[in-house]
């Protein structure tokens, strides 16, 4: 989703940053659910 935002606007600016971007929940997996702790 980041990169979609980037895409729609790097026309304006080609200066962003995408910053901060962490898994919060995933579901499945070889590795079962994962819910990010606070």
């Amino acid at each position: 989703a980041a990169l979609t935002l980037y895409d729609m606007c790097k026309s304006v600016t080609k200066s962003m940053e995408i910053e901060s971007v962490y898994l919060v929940e995933k579901t499945g997996g070889k590795s079962g659910n994962y819910r990010k702790k606070d």
